[in-house]
């Protein structure tokens, strides 16, 4: 979906605004490298389409990728010294328009990681955004693989300890679990043994007796949950 004010309004890329998206789906595992910005941060029309067509669902479907959702994923990027982001969700098309439930199915959101940064690192690098003013939405999965980043109207948290599969397990006051789960504290996930404040758990990642949300850490192929 391609509006008509965007076919002529979207500036050309001139080279003055040199920030870099690098990109890696997950499933397809394809690749895109492209310097998207033009004047005022806006995105140039070719490189919005070609972002627009790497954003689109496992179905094929797509809608034009939110700007300043490309520009917090382009801030985060030089944040962490221009590191590949890997890309496990951005649109996902609604089964029904009428009922939106995701900034997903706006274009507006995105579920990343990068290679060599522990995912609480980049959760915690969007909350600094946050309140640098970002209206961003982060959202921390201890049992995945990735961190949500989002734009909205009012910036939130959350924590949601469920495993893929698994129905949401939400904390119902993440500032006060973040604070109780500090890297390299109370809350450390490894490959294979998992530490947990002090305890070891089950490799399977059944953490039992110190955590009174009853969370669980599974392990995963990256370093940390």
């Amino acid at each position: 979906m391609v509006p008509r004010s965007w076919q002529k309004g979207a500036p050309t890329c001139d080279g003055h605004d040199h920030r870099i998206l690098w990109l890696k789906d997950l499933y397809r595992g394809d690749e895109i490298r492209v310097a998207p910005f033009g004047g005022h941060g806006l995105p140039c029309r070719r490189e919005w389409l070609e972002l627009t067509g790497f954003f689109r669902d496992r179905h094929g479907h797509r809608r034009m990728v939110a700007p300043a959702l490309l520009r917090v994923l382009a801030q985060v990027q030089r944040h962490f010294g221009g590191r590949q982001l890997h890309l496990m969700s951005g649109y996902r098309a609604a089964d029904d328009p009428q009922a939106l439930n995701s900034y997903h199915q706006v274009a507006r959101a995105a579920d990343v990681w990068l290679d060599g940064i522990e995912n609480r690192d980049l959760f915690e690098y969007c909350r600094t955004l946050q309140r640098a003013g970002e209206n961003l939405g982060c959202g921390l999965y201890p049992a995945g693989t990735h961190v949500h980043v989002d734009v909205r109207s009012r910036a939130t948290i959350w924590v949601d300890l469920s495993g893929y599969g698994d129905g949401a397990i939400y904390i119902p006051n993440p500032e006060a679990w973040l604070e109780a789960h500090l890297i390299g504290d109370n809350y450390i996930c490894r490959s294979a043994t998992i530490t947990f404040a002090g305890r070891a758990a089950r490799p399977d990642g059944a953490v039992r007796g110190s955590d009174p949300n009853g969370s669980r850490c599974l392990p995963t192929r990256r370093s940390g949950c």
